[in-house]
């Protein structure tokens, strides 16, 4: 003859939903961090794509037009002027010695991370050369 124990259905009810619940609350945690870092990689993808047609259109330019401050008043895209939070855009030049002449470019765009704090921005760097055309 077997024995029954009182009460040890609702004990183990009981566990069962205790366990069930603390699972519950670390795939809830995990979630929000997932969500978060996709965020930020968005917002890096966006930061890297608009650095980079930056770039392309300041090595577009004319040589003489290749100055710090000449280069001051590009502003970003509608596009990422909206996603991104409180971006930034930097770009400068650099002269370089010797022939041919040389200056190094440099677009330096960051934004406001999701702690609040401006986050590691994305760089781009181009030399572009004043080569004499023949002729």
């Amino acid at each position: 003859m077997r024995r029954q124990r009182r009460g040890s259905l609702l004990l183990e009810a009981s566990m069962a939903v205790a366990l069930l619940a603390l699972v519950f609350m670390a795939v809830s945690q995990l979630l929000a961090v997932a969500g978060r870092q996709r965020r930020e990689a968005q917002w890096r993808w966006q930061a890297t794509l608009e650095a980079a047609n930056v770039l392309e259109r300041v090595m577009a330019r004319p040589w003489d037009e290749l100055t710090t401050d000449g280069l001051a008043a590009l502003t970003l895209s509608a596009q990422t002027a909206r996603r991104l939070p409180d971006p930034r855009l930097r770009v400068d030049t650099q002269p370089l010695p010797g022939p041919p002449a040389a200056k190094r470019i440099r677009v330096r765009l960051d934004w406001v991370n999701l702690a609040g704090d401006r986050g590691q921005p994305v760089v781009l760097v181009a030399w572009k050369h004043n080569i004499p055309r023949p002729g």
